[in-house]
C-alpha cells in the first residue's frame, strides 16, 4: 500500500519543507531589522516539519499497517505536535516569497479574496474548529471506519487529511485565541479542557475494551509477543496520557496568558495630572 501511491504523499511533505527553507532564505535577506522573530519562527516550522516527516515519512508508517498502537502514535504527532508548530512557524510569508515572481501577486490575492478568507474565517471560529476536529477523531476512531481506512488506501489517505486538516483549524483557533479579544482566551481554556476530556473518555474506551475492536491487528502483533488486545491496550493509553497531557498543558499556557492579561487590565490607568510648581 505504502509503496504504491505514498510517493505522492512523500514528495509533498518534501516540497512543503524545502519550499519554506527558500522562502525564508529569501525573507532573511529582505528583513533583517528582527532576526530574532523568523528564528524563533523557522525553529517552530522545522520541529513540525520533522514531527510530520515522522508520522507519514518515517519507519512509523508502515507500522501503522501491523500496530494499532503505532497507528496511534502516528495520530498523536498528526493531530497534537505537528499543526501547532506549524502555524507557529508563520508558513505562509515563506511559501508564498518560495514561488516564482510572477505567481506570487495573483495568487496572494486570491489567498486574501473574500471568496477564500470567509470559509475560513468561519470555519476557524472556535465552537465550529472544536466541533469539526472532535468529529473528525471520533469518526476516524470508530470501528466501521478504522476498519475501511486500514484496507483502502484512498479512505487511508482521506482519514490523514481530514485528521491532519481539522487538527489545523483547530490549533489555529487556539494559538489566534488572545489577539481576537480578551473574552477568546476564555473559551480557547475551554476549548482544550473539552478536548483534552473527550480524548481522554476515548483513550478509556480503547484501552478498557474488553475484545479487539479491529480485526486487520487480530494477528499482525503476535510476531512482537503481544496479543491483540494488549496492543490496543497501548494505544488506549497512547491516546490517553500524552493526548490530554497535550491539551492540559497548552490550556495551561494559554490560562496563564489570559490571568496575565487580566492583570493588566485591572492595573489604572495613568491620568494626566495638573503639574504645579512650587515658588521659593
Amino acid at each position: 500500500m505504502w509503496i504504491a501511491s505514498g510517493l505522492l504523499l512523500d514528495g509533498a511533505v518534501i516540497a512543503l519543507g524545502i519550499a519554506y527553507g527558500l522562502g525564508l532564505l529569501r525573507r532573511k535577506t529582505k528583513a533583517r531589522d528582527r532576526p530574532s522573530r523568523w528564528i524563533w519562527q523557522a525553529l517552530a516550522f522545522a520541529l513540525g516539519w520533522l514531527a510530520l516527516a515522522a508520522a507519514l515519512l518515517s519507519p512509523l508508517a508502515p507500522l501503522t499497517e501491523i500496530s494499532f498502537a503505532a497507528h496511534m502514535a502516528q495520530h498523536v504527532l498528526l493531530l497534537m505536535i505537528a499543526p501547532p508548530l506549524l502555524i507557529l512557524g508563520k508558513p505562509l510569508a515563506p511559501l508564498m516569497n518560495a514561488l516564482p515572481s510572477p505567481w506570487r501577486r495573483p495568487l496572494g490575492y486570491w489567498f486574501f479574496s473574500p471568496l477564500l478568507r470567509s470559509p475560513l474565517h468561519l470555519l476557524t471560529r472556535m465552537p465550529i474548529a472544536i466541533t469539526v476536529h472532535s468529529i473528525a477523531i471520533w469518526l476516524w476512531h470508530a470501528p466501521l471506519t478504522y476498519q475501511a481506512a486500514l484496507t483502502n488506501e484512498f479512505i487511508h489517505y482521506l482519514e490523514h487529511l481530514s485528521l491532519f486538516g481539522s487538527a489545523l483549524l483547530f490549533w489555529w483557533s487556539i494559538i489566534n485565541s488572545g489577539r481576537q479579544g480578551y473574552f477568546r482566551y476564555g473559551s480557547g481554556v475551554v476549548a482544550l479542557f473539552l478536548m483534552a476530556l473527550h480524548t481522554k473518555l476515548l483513550g478509556v474506551l480503547i484501552a478498557l475494551a474488553p475484545d479487539p475492536l479491529y480485526i486487520t491487528y487480530a494477528t499482525s502483533v503476535s510476531p512482537w509477543g503481544l496479543s491483540a488486545l494488549e496492543d490496543q491496550q497501548w494505544a488506549g493509553l497512547i491516546m490517553l496520557l500524552p493526548c490530554g497531557f497535550t491539551y492540559l498543558f497548552t490550556g495551561l499556557i494559554l490560562m496563564a496568558a489570559w490571568l496575565t492579561t487580566a492583570e493588566r487590565q485591572r492595573e489604572p490607568t495613568p491620568q494626566p495630572g495638573i503639574t504645579t510648581r512650587h515658588w521659593h
